[in-house]
């Protein structure tokens, strides 16, 4: 299985990053900054050439965004950063459309594809308590009806 995960090369440029800021702020939270990822778990005996060319033709914006794959690992473990992260991904059964779209995308691009997940993770700096990310969690990433999450401080 290989995970990619597409950042971006600024956090001015991300907007889901500047909004779930302000989110966090508006609950009193001491946020300095959050950065999105987004997170590709494919199911596929691609090579490492398929791969990154499935990052620079259809799963990244060169001009903005950034992106890092490897194989058998999570997104908590792609993250360099020295913050909390929280990775937020649909419960098992639940529908995955972004994932669905881009195992059509890839298999357009030649791949033979078994499956894909998809997942944000957030890294989220700040004087920050673990039960203070576990509200962030709760109330403003996750939706507990479909979503789960797991959280790691690096």
């Amino acid at each position: 299985m290989w995970v990619i995960g597409v950042t971006y090369q600024s956090p001015d440029v991300d907007p889901i990053g500047l909004n779930k800021k302000v989110e966090m702020e508006d609950l009193g939270l001491p946020v300095k900054q959050v950065n999105t990822m987004h997170v590709y778990y494919i199911q596929s005996n691609a090579t490492k050439e398929q791969i990154e060319k499935a990052c620079k033709e259809l799963l990244a914006d060169p001009i903005i965004q950034d992106y890092t794959y490897q194989q058998d690992t999570n997104s908590l473990q792609l993250a360099e950063t020295s913050s909390w992260l929280i990775e937020v991904k649909n419960k098992p059964g639940v529908t995955d459309a972004v994932g669905e779209s881009t195992k059509k995308g890839l298999e357009t691009l030649g791949l033979e594809v078994d499956q894909v997940h998809t997942a944000f993770t957030y890294s989220i700096e700040g004087q920050l308590e673990e039960e203070q990310i576990k509200q962030i969690a709760e109330k403003i990433l996750a939706n507990p009806l479909i979503q789960e999450y797991k959280y790691v401080r690096k």
